[in-house]
Parts: C-alpha cells; structure tokens; sequence
C-alpha cells in the first residue's frame, strides 16, 4: 500500500540525515516523503537538496516557521491523494528497516482499525539504546488501559484504543503509527493551540473513530537529547488537561466515549501525585526547598483533580 511519510524540521541538520536514510532504508519501498522544512536557518536546506536531488520519492516543502503541528498539516495538506495511508516521523528519530512492511502487515491483518501501532525504543543523541533505569518509566512501563473502570495491563494483542489513551499518552512518538487516509478524512488535523500535547490531541480525536492495531515490535528509535521539542514535563502536563478538556467537549464524542475519557483523567491525576510526590522527596534530600514545595502544591492540585467529578 502506497505510503505518504510527512517529516517536519526546523534546524535539523544534526540528525535529518540520519533520519531520511532510515526511510530510505525501508524494505517496503513504494513511499513518498514530504519533507516541510519550517523556516531553518542551519545548514537543512543544503542537506535536504543532496537528498531530493538522489531520491525522486522525496519532495521538500519550504515555509515561513509556523510551529510542528502547523508543517505537520501542511505535509498532510501537500500528500500525494492517491496514496492511502499516512506515516509521520520526527527529524530526530529513526526507522527500523522493516517498519512500513510491519506496519503493513499488521494493517491488512486488521482492515477495520483506523490505523497500526508499533513499539518504540529510546536512544541517546549518539544513537545508543539506553537501558531501561535511564529513562523516565512511563517510556518503558507496560501497555495499562480501563476496563470496566479499572485498570488492567493491556495485552500484545489488543488493539490501542481510548480506554489505554484516557490515562495518558501512550504513543510516545508520531514515528510508532501509520493511518488510513480515509479514516481521517474531514477530521481537524493537529492544532497549533496544543503544542507540545498536540499529537495527544491528535490521537485520541483518531481514536474517537476506531483504533489502531497493535505490534509489540519495535518500529522506531526516539532520540533522547536536550533539544526535543515536547517542552518541560509540567508544560506537557499542563497542555494534556487542556486537550482533554477539549475532547470531552467535542460534539461527536459519545456518552461512552465521555465517560472513558473522565476515568481516565482522574486516574491520571491519581498517579500525578505518587509521582510528584516522589519528585517533592528528591527535591528534599538535595535540601532544594523551594522545589519541593512546588512538588507538593502540584501534587495537592492533582490530589483535588483526582477527587472531583469531571
């Protein structure tokens, strides 16, 4: 199936290369790759013309610099219409060799999902995978979703759906999915308003419409470096509550679906505060006073969250 690859940048030039030969490395080759180039001001537009001038399948589009969520649609916006499914990767990270054929593979096996969803691994900015105590938990924990208002851990098997999205983001990077094209068609793309939580936005409106195929193969290394455009944690967490309060008030969201995505915050403001608990104590044995105090009027934020009726 004819795959369209949208890969946003802006000043990429350190790891762009990197990331293009990993599409160009794909055993499935019957791709095109827009590439939207938002504005750089490094060296991007000199390696982007080495790769277009190598490879027809690759095209750039060039813009004024409008944030990720904005090149994002506009990649969407410039895809080839005869081309049914969609693929999105940041300029930072990288493709396994066989993850549009798995993505494939895992689609025609399940026609009625939305779309397909593949395992992920984190490497350094040197492109070495780091062991599992040295990244954050929720990068690394298992697949937990709702079920009948508690929470399971969500087998291989299971399709990604809105009752494991309800308790937070569980796509950690756009690179993990390939969509349908018709799936979406009509549906609001990803809004600048939500940036850096745009892509959760983004994925839990697709989920509103079906769900996506689950592999638990990894098809993408996310790379972990000081530059990473998702922003601060708290900014992060700060942004997911607005996406979700926007979701829940969409008017295609049904009673069902409002009701999944409610639990699902609530217990997402219950493991905010374990977590920020534990933040408050480590702020504490570094006798950093000012930062656990913060930790903990957070923590009564989300404890108050967690206890009110959404």
């Amino acid at each position: 199936m004819k795959t369209s690859i949208v890969v946003p940048t802006y000043n990429g030039e350190k790891y762009l290369a990197q990331t293009l030969e990993s599409v160009r490395a794909q055993t499935f080759t019957d791709w095109e790759l827009i590439l939207i180039d938002d504005g750089s001001k490094d060296g991007t537009a000199a390696l982007i013309l080495h790769f277009v001038e190598a490879d027809p399948r690759i095209r750039v589009i060039r813009q004024e610099n409008g944030g990720i969520a904005a090149a994002r649609n506009r990649g969407i916006a410039e895809a080839n219409a005869q081309y049914p499914l969609l693929a999105f990767l940041d300029h930072d990270d990288l493709w396994e060799p066989d993850t549009l054929a798995t993505q494939h593979r895992t689609l025609l096996a399940h026609p009625d999902c939305v779309g397909a969803q593949g395992q992920m691994r984190v490497i350094d900015a040197e492109g070495k995978p780091l062991a599992e105590g040295e990244v954050e938990h929720w990068f690394t924990e298992e697949r937990r979703g709702l079920q009948n208002g508690k929470i399971v851990f969500w087998k291989d098997e299971t399709p990604t759906s809105l009752e494991i999205m309800a308790l937070r983001s569980q796509i950690m990077t756009v690179g993990q999915v390939v969509l349908r094209k018709e799936r979406i068609e009509g549906m609001e793309l990803f809004d600048p308003a939500m940036v850096p939580a745009d892509d959760y936005d983004f994925w839990l409106r697709v989920l509103l419409r079906g769900q996506l195929a689950y592999t638990p193969q990894n098809v993408v290394n996310w790379r972990k470096h000081a530059t990473n455009t998702s922003g601060s944690t708290q900014r992060l967490i700060s942004q997911a509550d607005k996406v979700r309060e926007k979701v829940l008030n969409l008017p295609e969201i049904t009673p069902a679906q409002k009701q999944i995505l409610r639990e699902g915050t609530q217990e997402h403001h219950r493991q905010l505060v374990t977590m920020r608990l534990d933040w408050a104590k480590l702020s504490l044995r570094k006798r950093d006073l000012v930062g656990a105090a913060k930790h903990l009027r957070h923590a009564l934020k989300d404890y108050r969250k967690a206890k009110t009726e959404i």
